[in-house]
């Protein structure tokens, strides 16, 4: 009945009020992830094309749980950027290697996953699958904007919800070219 009252007394507010329940419905319905890996899916590269290498990942102290950090990164966004399909096969121009894999990720410095329950395709932080009208689609979540990654001395320290160094221009302009070379 407030609600109703509400809609009558103000309609200009319902396009504020609407939005806002929908998303305290949607964060209400949320489970976080239950995983256990302490690395919570990180994994390493040999040599980036800046020179840095790591071979441990460790996490900056905050108060994340492991969920918490796998629910950041795996939680779509609703931005579909192209056919999941086509890019699980998209490979790089010119090359056969597929453009996701961990080393040209990493080359627009977006942090490598190994497969997980809540990432079984491996995808890189930030990158994620989404289903939309009955198809499925490669999007983007926050994280993959917002982990950063500062290596030292062969550790690479994770920051879950710092500002992420990823390139997003050229991976965009290079996904145009590889699927336009495809």
């Amino acid at each position: 009945m407030i609600v109703k009252h509400y809609f009558v007394a103000s309609e200009n507010r319902t396009i504020f009020f609407i939005p806002a329940l929908l998303l305290i419905a949607m964060l209400s319905s949320c489970k976080l992830i239950p995983e256990t890996d302490p690395d919570r899916g990180a994994t390493t590269v040999k040599q980036d094309q800046f020179g840095d290498s790591y071979t441990t990942i460790k996490y900056l102290d905050q108060g994340w749980e492991i969920a918490d950090s796998l629910w950041f990164y795996n939680t779509t966004q609703g931005s579909n950027l192209m056919p999941y399909d086509f890019f699980m096969v998209l490979e790089q121009p010119k090359k056969s290697e597929l453009f996701r894999s961990d080393n040209n990720m990493n080359f627009y410095r977006y942090l490598p996953q190994k497969v997980s329950t809540a990432n079984p395709d491996a995808l890189p932080v930030g990158w994620v699958k989404d289903s939309y009208m009955g198809k499925e689609y490669i999007g983007l979540t926050c994280a993959a904007c917002h982990t950063a990654q500062v290596n030292y001395n062969g550790v690479g320290i994770r920051i879950d919800g710092g500002q992420a160094n990823a390139d997003m221009e050229s991976i965009k302009k290079d996904i145009a070219k590889a699927l336009k070379y495809t």
